[in-house]
């Protein structure tokens, strides 16, 4: 995407170095202002927890001002050679940037609705965990962080096959990259996050007399890492069945289906090959 827009503009500029070095340097000053505006809001908002704040928000905010100072001068005397260019670029590229940002912002809100929907589930009375038997008819479910997706296919499970399957595992993989060190016990929280979500399944399955287990894995790439865990899980319990949930949007068009990674037709490809069943259920939200 970044050569197609390159050559784009390429072609639009006629190759005209004049133009391009506008682009260019606004595009690069907006850049260094907006990460050092960045760096002075964290410097400030850990002022209490650092001694040395101070000199590193003076040195953030001495480079914020040149640089900004900068860009103003580029925008002003450049405007009418190239730089009404780069504002409309860059301006509808934010604007598509703050209308994804959004779209995944009311995604989070329905999702969290679902789980509002099931909080209420209750548990049963059942005392003490109740152990898988490996030979039995198992249900494998593909989890994420949403307590509501993985109760809504589970129900949806026991609804549609009733009695039939004895154990029901739950399965989590979670992505391990830039994010997950994005501070000090960043992993640690998630792996924590993660175990509290698939503790709450088992937890609610053995309430109701269920056997019930987790698993939990991490890795650069979610759909390798599910696949390798549910080859693991068909090889100890070789009568399972796996499932997950898919969301279904009401307004669903391609652009929709662009900003989700369809991971779970990716699984379900993935083991479909390795002659493993998969279901997805679909949750509208």
């Amino acid at each position: 995407m970044m050569g197609i827009a390159a050559l784009a503009i390429l072609f639009w500029t006629g190759g005209s170095v004049t133009l391009l070095v506008v682009l260019y340097s606004i595009s690069v000053f907006l850049t260094f202002a907006i990460s050092l505006f960045g760096l002075c809001l964290y410097w400030w908002r850990h002022r209490k927890e650092l001694k040395v704040w101070k000199k590193r928000f003076s040195l953030s905010l001495t480079g914020f001002v040149i640089c900004a100072s900068i860009l103003a001068v580029l925008l002003v005397e450049r405007f009418a050679e190239g730089g009404w260019a780069a504002v409309v670029i860059i301006g509808a590229i934010a604007s598509l940037c703050l209308y994804i940002r959004k779209h995944y912002h009311d995604t989070k809100d329905a999702i969290h609705s679902v789980d509002q929907v099931f909080a209420n589930q209750p548990f049963g009375s059942h005392p003490g965990p109740v152990i898988p038997d490996p030979e039995a008819q198992t249900a494998v479910f593909i989890v994420g962080s949403s307590r509501g997706g993985g109760l809504h296919a589970l129900l949806w499970v026991q609804r549609m096959f009733p009695g039939h399957f004895k154990n029901f595992i739950f399965v989590n993989a979670r992505t391990v990259d830039s994010h997950a060190y994005g501070g000090e016990g960043a992993v640690e929280q998630m792996r924590a996050e993660a175990n509290a979500t698939l503790k709450y399944f088992v937890d609610f399955c053995h309430s109701h007399g269920m056997a019930s287990s987790a698993y939990l894995g991490f890795g650069t790439d979610v759909v390798d890492k599910v696949t390798k865990l549910c080859e693991d899980i068909s090889a100890e319990y070789p009568n399972s069945i796996f499932f997950t949930s898919k969301l279904i949007f009401e307004d669903d068009n391609w652009f929709t289906r662009l900003l989700h990674n369809q991971a779970a037709l990716a699984i379900q490809r993935r083991l479909h090959f390795e002659s493993l069943q998969m279901v997805i259920l679909p949750m509208k939200v």
